[in-house]
């Protein structure tokens, strides 16, 4: 009997995948077939792996999570490592030995800062978003009812301008210890309103590595409520005038509220 012959198909399946592959690569090359691309995205990923350290000290790295609150939208980290901060020693109370004594706003018109210098190099992003919180409230602040107004300057303990030196952010000429709370609010009067209502304007929380705003869920590098202060100061001084604050200071929770704002005085000729 003749050999019956066997036929095989393994080549005609290779010979198959062989053409489709280069169907593919021609698709592929002349445009017509999209690229193809996996992205496995962790759904907490760690905070510490969303920016490597930049070059500059305001390079801005965008981020889709905040430590405590993983379901923000993006936010901006602004860098300044702290190699770059030149930080200027600052003289703070500590809780212990912290008494507040009364102190009233006084009665003359402020006389004009010629400048305003942080202890710090401060950031523009965050110095941007405070102009836009405060600007509101120092616009407000001439339609507030002088009866608010004076109930803080004769009750509140801590209260006077806002200002800053080489040392810091002064209130009523005290140091703060502003830099040592984990959280702040910022609070004015309400316009108008002689029982003293205030409404939030801002908060600032801190978890020992990065500064939240509420304020469109900014996040800064570092500790900044006292550099929070030196825009204040600064925003207030470019708009002509200071800000007149109550300052609850004492603990990880703390608030500064505004009462007044007070042009400076015309310069003489």
């Amino acid at each position: 009997m003749p050999e019956e012959k066997r036929f095989s198909v393994l080549p005609v399946v290779a010979l198959v995948f062989a053409i489709v592959v280069m169907v593919l690569l021609w698709l592929r090359i002349t445009g017509q077939l999209p690229a193809i691309r996996l992205v496995v995205e962790s759904p907490q990923p760690d905070i510490t792996e969303l920016a490597s350290s930049p070059t500059s000290s305001e390079a801005p790295v965008w981020a889709s999570t905040y430590a405590t609150d993983p379901v923000e939208p993006p936010v901006i980290f602004t860098a300044l490592p702290s190699a770059t901060r030149s930080v200027s020693p600052i003289n703070t109370v500590p809780f212990d030995t912290l008494v507040p004594t009364p102190a009233r706003t006084p009665t003359g018109t402020p006389t004009a800062l010629v400048t305003v210098t942080p202890t710090s190099i401060p950031s523009q992003d965050l110095g941007d978003a405070i102009r836009m919180v405060i600007d509101p409230v120092i616009d407000d602040a001439s339609f507030y009812h002088p009866d608010a107004t004076a109930a803080y300057v004769d009750n509140h303990p801590w209260v006077g301008a806002l200002s800053w030196t080489e040392q810091g952010a002064l209130i009523g000429g005290r140091l703060t210890v502003i830099e040592q709370a984990e959280k702040v609010s910022f609070y004015a009067l309400q316009p108008g309103d002689p029982l003293g209502t205030t409404d939030s304007f801002l908060i600032v929380t801190y978890n020992g590595a990065f500064t939240r705003l509420d304020y469109r869920g900014l996040v800064f590098y570092e500790q900044r409520t006292e550099e929070i202060l030196y825009w204040l100061v600064r925003r207030a001084a470019e708009r002509g005038g200071q800000l007149i604050v109550a300052y609850d200071g004492i603990g990880a929770q703390q608030a500064v509220i505004v009462v007044d704002y007070k042009s400076f005085a015309p310069s003489a000729p």
